[in-house]
């Protein structure tokens, strides 16, 4: 995949995501929701699935909204629903409650341990995309050209550090919430610090 070729698209709805992830979120995060769109439109590509750009760049963007130290005092709820919120909040032209809610169900879902076609492109896309960024999961199923370049325009900071840090203390804030169950049965932290990417 020729970095240079890939659409990224450039709404209004698209510029007003990016200017809340870039304001709600640290850059690890941010580069994180970047890259998220970057490696689920190059599996896209792999596995020949069409889907809207526009909804998969802002699912991407606004996915980790919540994905912050939110401190012991903050509202016991999953975190996906901080995202989920903005994106049912998106007053656009051309987006109808259908767009919000798709957005906001890809979102509320890519945290899930299995998220398929059944619901939807731009759901499976964002779910296969966290999870190559996260902890490497068909890392191998892109160039290693193309990761390169994707690493490069993108780079993933901190995030061997920052990730673990934040589930561990989300897993704290919910427990019995998802993140509680990646962190405690299957090993998360260790899963994203030993994941194939610096």
């Amino acid at each position: 995949i020729d970095l240079d070729q890939l659409r990224i698209p450039d709404s209004l709805a698209c510029r007003d995501a990016e200017r809340l992830c870039a304001e709600q979120t640290p850059p690890v995060v941010l580069v994180h929701s970047q890259r998220s769109y970057v490696w689920g439109t190059i599996l896209a590509a792999h596995d020949r699935i069409s889907f809207d750009e526009e909804l998969l760049w802002i699912a991407s963007l606004l996915h980790d909204l919540g994905f912050v130290d939110r401190g012991a005092t903050a509202k016991p709820e999953c975190f996906t629903l901080v995202g989920a919120r903005a994106a049912m909040a998106i007053d656009s032209e051309g987006w109808d409650d259908e767009r919000r809610r798709s957005v906001a169900e890809a979102i509320t879902l890519h945290l899930n341990l299995h998220v398929d076609l059944s619901h939807g492109p731009e759901a499976h896309l964002l779910w296969a995309g966290t999870r190559l960024d996260a902890v490497g999961w068909r890392y191998w199923d892109v160039a290693p050209g193309t990761a390169a370049a994707v690493l490069e325009r993108y780079p993933r900071l901190d995030l061997k550090e920052y990730f673990p840090a934040v589930f561990e203390k989300e897993a704290a804030l919910v427990p019995g919430s998802r993140t509680h169950f990646y962190t405690r049965y299957l090993g998360a932290s260790r899963l994203v610090r030993r994941a194939p990417l610096p």
